[in-house]
């Protein structure tokens, strides 16, 4: 009987440790967001930074490839979801009747400015 009860309470102390260890490893959990929001200042869209509204607060997020206009709808990411951190336009948002939020990307309808170099695609040898 003394026995069960030292088991019962060994193993009430591992679930309680084990417990402890996954809550404040959930604690520190760090995790991407990504947000609606809509360009309302482009005064320094040559260096890619934008500063965009996501209708309560006002932020600067750059993007990489795409210009934008005033009043386009884009998608941000939010590193870690912290606003201190630098924010990355994805791209263009959209609406659907199917979708609530859609992703377009900065890439669409783009079109290569250089030659296809491989004529007949069947003939390429990649050399050994």
């Amino acid at each position: 009987m003394a026995i069960d009860n030292k088991v019962d309470q060994f193993s009430e102390n591992i679930n309680k440790a084990i417990e402890i260890h996954v809550q404040n490893a959930i604690t520190g959990l760090e995790f991407n967001k990504t947000e609606q929001a809509e360009i309302v200042d482009v005064s320094n869209a040559a260096a890619g930074d934008y500063i965009v509204s996501n209708g309560s607060a006002r932020y600067h997020a750059f993007a990489n490839e795409a210009n934008y206009t005033l009043g386009t709808k884009v998608n941000v990411l939010i590193p870690n979801n912290d606003y201190g951190q630098q924010k990355l336009i994805l791209g263009k948002a959209k609406r659907s009747t199917t979708q609530s939020l859609s992703y377009v990307s900065p890439l669409e309808g783009y079109e290569p400015k250089t030659k296809n170099i491989v004529e007949d695609e069947d003939k390429f040898i990649i050399p050994s």
